[in-house]
């Protein structure tokens, strides 16, 4: 009988010495990955620096000069000056940074292009993967006027040849007033930046701070990427002078709480720094979204009788964190055939939770237009509609005419009451599901409701009014 109860006792310290190991073993594994964890942060959040180049000691360190033979790179008067003759059309000089985790940042070059032949990119690379991808703004040396583009991969990974097709825009109002870099007296300087926002899938390109071109983006949140600032031969024997005085590579924080905005969209470009631009499968409707000449936002669209519903379009801001606000929106339009426009919010929630929402706009009700609100109240989980009377609709015969209206939308944060007028009268006045702190987008966009839908609106105005406490 000792024996047993020798080995019985035997196994239970086997046991108990397994069962400590494992434990010490798991709290090793939180500890690192708790290490892992606040190192990948701080990678991502404290990836930002401004270069200047007061002497050559940082170009020995994270960062890399790359060139080709013939063209030589020299730290002089507190710049980096490439200057040469390019053996062949290309990148022929290259600034390298640090390996960075993607997320919102702008990225910006401060740059003297003296050469004509030559222009300067300012863009991201992705570190490491199959098959190179890069996405930049190119700024185009000797141009008259001054002219820049957007360039690259859509996405960090996917197709070599997904690229955006964006061509070169003129980059005026500049600083200088436009026009030549190359003139009378010393070539003009110029910051050129690009901003790239995973969370609204989009770039922004800038001069001189003006918006000069923007594109859809899919870099992916965390993508490992390096900041490139490459010279730029448009042929070779071309000769090369250029000089950068600063280089920055900027992070920017996410709002969160929304901000006051009034947007009439009288940019050059709709502003990526504020929306998300989306557009229904070109195989389910024909639908564009576009500045219009002057100022506003156009949005056409038309079904093609493959569905019974459409999104047509539509602009999504950054997600914010909900509070009391006051939203408006001034829109017109000339057709709104068996189809919506509207203005409002959707939650963001975790995994498992619904989307709510509440969006407040007019509808076309058999050749009339309806004020409507769809959206989540009485805490049901069901979205609810309502729509308010209707003007009689217009004679058959008579001519379409384009039709105007200012749609409100208001929410007080402590009672969580919901406000919504078209043409100040009101359609909804509820408690709505909606919590306060809630991560929220707002949106406006249009919609085709049935087969043969077809809509031609514009809006000229959008404004925000965060209310504080």
């Amino acid at each position: 009988m000792s024996a047993p109860r020798s080995f019985g006792r035997a196994a239970a310290r086997a046991a108990g010495i397994a069962a400590t190991a494992a434990s010490a073993l798991l709290l090793v594994y939180v500890a690192y990955a708790h290490w892992a964890s606040a190192r990948s942060r701080r990678e991502a959040m404290d990836g930002a620096y401004d270069l200047r180049f007061d002497t050559a000691g940082p170009l020995g360190g994270r960062f890399a000069v790359e060139r080709d033979d013939g063209v030589e790179a020299r730290v002089e008067g507190g710049r980096l000056v490439f200057a040469g003759t390019a053996r062949r059309a290309g990148a022929v000089a290259r600034l390298v940074g640090p390996r960075q985790r993607l997320e919102d940042v702008r990225l910006r070059a401060r740059v003297q292009i003296r050469s004509a032949g030559a222009d300067v990119t300012v863009g991201i690379e992705r570190d490491g993967g199959d098959e190179p991808r890069a996405l930049s703004i190119a700024l185009h040396g000797g141009a008259e006027p001054l002219r820049a583009s957007i360039a690259g991969a859509t996405s960090s990974i996917g197709r070599r040849d997904d690229v955006v097709p964006e061509g070169p825009r003129a980059a005026a109002p500049l600083e200088d007033g436009g026009g030549a870099l190359l003139g009378a007296g010393a070539p003009a300087w110029h910051e050129v930046a690009l901003r790239v926002s995973p969370e609204l899938q989009s770039v922004l390109g800038l001069v001189d701070g003006a918006p000069v071109a923007s594109a859809p983006s899919a870099w992916d949140d965390g993508a490992p990427v390096r900041l490139v600032v490459a010279v730029v031969a448009r042929e070779a024997s071309a000769p090369i002078d250029v000089a950068l005085e600063e280089v920055a590579y900027e992070t920017i924080p996410s709002e969160e709480r929304a901000t006051s905005f009034v947007d009439r969209f009288d940019g050059k470009v709709i502003d990526p720094r504020r929306w998300a631009v989306f557009q229904a499968d070109p195989w389910l409707a024909d639908a564009a979204v576009a500045i219009r000449p002057g100022g506003g936002l156009a949005i056409r669209g038309a079904s093609l009788d493959r569905a019974d519903f459409v999104a047509a379009a539509s602009l999504v801001t950054p997600r914010v964190l909900l509070g009391s606000f006051a939203l408006r929106m001034r829109a017109r339009a000339s057709s709104l055939t068996r189809s919506a426009i509207y203005v409002g919010l959707v939650s963001t929630p975790a995994a498992g939770l619904a989307r709510r929402t509440l969006d407040v706009g007019v509808v076309d009700a058999d050749g009339a237009a309806a004020p409507f609100v769809v959206g989540h109240w009485d805490d049901t989980g069901q979205a609810r509609f309502v729509s308010s009377p209707s003007p009689p609709a217009p004679d058959a015969g008579a001519a379409p005419r384009e039709r105007a209206w200012t749609i409100d939308l208001r929410y007080d944060a402590a009672t969580r009451r919901a406000v919504a007028a078209v043409d100040g009268a009101e359609v909804l006045d509820r408690v709505i599901d909606l919590r306060p702190l809630d991560d929220v987008t707002f949106h406006l966009g249009a919609n085709l409701q049935a087969r043969g839908a077809s809509i031609d609106a514009a809006v000229d105005e959008i404004r925000l009014d965060a209310i504080t406490p």
